[in-house]
């Protein structure tokens, strides 16, 4: 999500100011006070499409990264274009010329010209390419629940995921490795980004079978339609247009208890997608982002991952897999759609927003059509 989408949905900039300043404290040791009307010590800028934050002197491990997050493309009519236009808006003087101040932090931050600032949907992270370590910081606004639960889960097992270097006893902030990689959607031609999708999904499939377990099917889908019919009230209250999930939620809860007394569950990623697999050369695959990690049914990343449930478009695949699958498999699919709509209720509702998110009303809508197609059957 680049930074217009993001200031269209929520006080950015305030939120901006309200997390560096103080994170950038805990890191040197002294206040620092950040302002997004320009007037600082040292600027920050931006420069669409590139994604992130940067100083006039950005150094050339800060330019290679932010190049490479942006000019290769999997579409082949836009290959070259694109990596053009990337290669020249990360050059040096394109972004010294053409990058555009977001906030600025007096007193000056040090080392900036190695440092690096990528905003996210719910936490921020600074890149340090001296030290190639990633501090990733609970966005103001939204709490450390992420953070927080991340820590814990990557504390606990010994998964398919980076180590931890260390953390506050806040939990609202981790230290990790800095990863030299691609996202899968920004891999280049040579490297073989199939094969490393495939060699991510069977570390995860690992996991998940190191840590499955067999659970009581009632008592788990009751749980979550419990869940769900809470923060459905909640969202009601919070926003008046949204759509409701009750009857969609009522229906598959019905459907969902109808499979066999046990339901296996398991460790998952929980919000698998491309921009989470990083392609590194000569190395392993490595998966990102645990923020959302949990026990869910043992297919849940799979089929997150296979339906593209985070790209999602309205009659996506959801409505596809929906007609596709047999009735056998309708009862795991019916937990699987409690607990994607607990996935995007959880969004909805995670920080100060103006406005729902730009999917919600569309991913109700197939959750009707789909409880439509699995109650018909």
């Amino acid at each position: 999500m680049d930074v217009r989408e993001l200031s269209q949905r929520e006080p950015f900039l305030e939120l901006t100011a309200a997390t560096l300043g103080p994170a950038f404290g805990q890191m040197f040791g002294r206040d620092y006070q950040l302002r997004v009307d320009g007037h600082g010590e040292q600027q920050w800028l931006s420069l669409p499409p590139l994604h992130g934050f940067f100083t006039r002197d950005a150094g050339a491990e800060v330019r290679r990264f932010l190049k490479n997050g942006f000019r290769h493309t999997a579409v082949n009519s836009r290959r070259i274009p694109q990596f053009v236009l990337g290669t020249l808006l990360g050059g040096r003087y394109a972004m010294r010329s053409l990058g555009r101040p977001v906030f600025s932090v007096s007193p000056g931050v040090p080392n900036a010209a190695a440092r690096l600032v990528m905003p996210g949907n719910q936490r921020y992270r600074i890149f340090d390419f001296d030290t190639w370590t990633t501090r990733v910081i609970a966005k103001n606004g939204f709490g450390n629940r992420g953070v927080a639960g991340e820590i814990r889960f990557r504390s606990r097992f010994a998964g398919p995921f980076l180590p931890l270097l260390r953390s506050s006893s806040s939990l609202d902030w981790y230290e990790e490795p800095l990863v030299d990689g691609y996202p899968v959607a920004r891999c280049p031609p040579w490297l073989d980004a199939a094969a490393a999708v495939r060699a991510a999904r069977e570390q995860l499939a690992t996991f998940a079978e190191q840590t499955a377990r067999d659970v009581d099917r009632r008592e788990y889908v009751d749980a979550i339609a419990s869940k769900l019919e809470r923060s459905d009230d909640l969202l009601g209250a919070r926003f008046a247009e949204a759509p409701r999930v009750g009857d969609p939620v009522r229906r598959l809860r019905a459907l969902a208890v109808v499979g066999p007394r046990e339901l296996r569950v398991a460790q998952s990623h929980g919000d698998l997608q491309d921009g989470n697999i990083l392609i590194v050369p000569h190395s392993n695959p490595v998966i990102i982002d645990w923020e959302h990690a949990g026990e869910r049914s043992r297919r849940y990343d799979e089929w997150v991952y296979t339906l593209g449930t985070r790209r999602f478009r309205r009659r996506s695949r959801l409505v596809a897999e929906g007609e596709r699958v047999r009735s056998a498999e309708a009862a795991e699919f019916a937990v699987f759609l409690l607990e994607e709509a607990h996935f995007y209720m959880g969004e909805a509702l995670s920080g100060p927003f103006s406005q729902l998110p730009a999917t919600w009303s569309g991913f109700v809508a197939d959750l009707n059509l789909v409880a439509d197609i699995l109650c018909s059957t």
